[in-house]
């Protein structure tokens, strides 16, 4: 049976766009991945957070662990909660494939668009506050448990942008977390805090 999971990566791999567009184009931010690997490397975040927060994708029961041999609702729940954090995870920057695109200079931009020297791209800056927003757009509408997937898309820069979607819920904070730790974990594991 196909996973939530699953489905995130079909989804991831019909953007070959990712493959080659810098996380950062300004070359400020993250360490020099690309979104693909961004979006790899969130999901291994989130992996581990729900981990560490026993969301599972494994049924756990007087604790200890069986596979899917449960069938309580609170245990379909628990690896439901796993497999839509995951999926968020993959595709929580998905809506920055509509507004990014590999440009040949600063001339002859769009209004409201920003062109990057340093990777040679350009962006809508109006739309990156709601990116979350787009990546969303991008869910089919049949898939299982799009509205939490969708929420955490839209709410995983509420640290870096102010208008974006506030995380309301646990599941919305641990995407936020994901991110961050994902965007800055070379800094956060070698530098101290000041």
């Amino acid at each position: 049976m196909k996973t939530l999971e699953d489905i995130a990566w079909e989804i991831l791999n019909s953007h070959p766009e990712f493959l080659e567009m810098p996380t950062s184009l300004s070359g400020k931010y993250h360490r020099g991945e690309t979104h693909r690997e961004h979006a790899i490397q969130t999901a291994n975040v989130m992996k581990h957070l729900c981990r560490e927060f026993n969301i599972s994708d494994m049924v756990v029961s007087d604790g200890y662990a069986t596979y899917n041999v449960l069938s309580d609702e609170k245990n379909r729940k628990m690896r439901g909660d796993y497999y839509a954090l995951v999926a968020a995870a993959l595709l929580h920057d998905l809506g920055l494939s509509a507004i990014t695109v590999k440009w040949s200079g600063p001339d002859n931009l769009p209004e409201g668009w920003k062109y990057y020297e340093a990777t040679g791209y350009a962006r809508y800056q109006d739309a990156y506050d709601f990116h979350g927003l787009l990546s969303a757009s991008f869910l089919p509408i049949d898939m299982p448990r799009r509205k939490s997937v969708e929420r955490m898309c839209a709410c995983h820069m509420e640290h870096w942008c102010p208008k974006a979607l506030q995380p309301t819920c646990f599941h919305d904070k641990l995407m936020c977390i994901a991110d961050y730790v994902s965007a800055k974990h070379h800094v956060i594991l070698t530098k101290p805090e000041d």
